[in-house]
């Protein structure tokens, strides 16, 4: 799915909250398998079914579900007792509670999941130069499509693609998602 259909369709499921989702007729014995491939192909979707796949696009297992599910008494943050329920915040609960009052709360959890996304981007930056470096026999900075076929395989069936400038070459920023750029 691009990414204006995406965007189109997150916008409509939030208009349309509270709106019934088409499903299968009761005379068809649909399984829960069938009935989501036909929600995907028509379009039908729901706000958690977005919320559900732009989170397993980042990588991420629920969002903030299992952040919540953590904060038992609803008090709206969560303690180092509670936190202690989870492996992934108790050890790192002291790290992520910056004002010290021994509670968690959005805006440290926010600024924690920010950071670690910095963290692992300037690691993939790092791990892509790394990459680039050895690829790069002669170098000159830049890659040949037959430096690209000798050391990164899966990747020569990309490189017209990714040489926009189709000066024969990539370059670092070639390699980088246009995102990212």
């Amino acid at each position: 799915m691009n990414r204006y259909t995406f965007l189109t369709a997150a916008i409509a499921a939030v208009l349309m909250m509270g709106a019934a989702v088409a499903a299968p007729s009761p005379q068809t014995d649909t399984t829960a398998g069938e009935a989501n491939r036909a929600r995907h192909h028509t379009g039908a979707h729901d706000a958690g079914d977005l919320h559900h796949r732009r989170h397993q696009r980042r990588g991420h297992g629920g969002g903030m579900h299992h952040v919540l599910r953590l904060d038992t008494d609803a008090d709206g943050r969560i303690s180092k007792v509670e936190a202690g329920e989870s492996k992934r915040f108790a050890d790192r609960f002291d790290g992520i509670d910056r004002n010290r009052d021994g509670y968690l709360v959005r805006s440290e959890l926010m600024a924690a999941a920010e950071r670690m996304r910095t963290e692992r981007a300037a690691e993939r930056r790092a791990k892509m130069q790394q990459r680039f470096s050895e690829a790069d026999g002669d170098g000159d900075g830049k890659l040949s499509r037959a430096e690209v076929e000798a050391a990164m395989p899966r990747m020569a069936k990309s490189f017209a693609f990714m040489d926009e400038d189709r000066d024969g070459f990539l370059r670092p920023t070639d390699m980088m998602p246009a995102r990212g750029r």
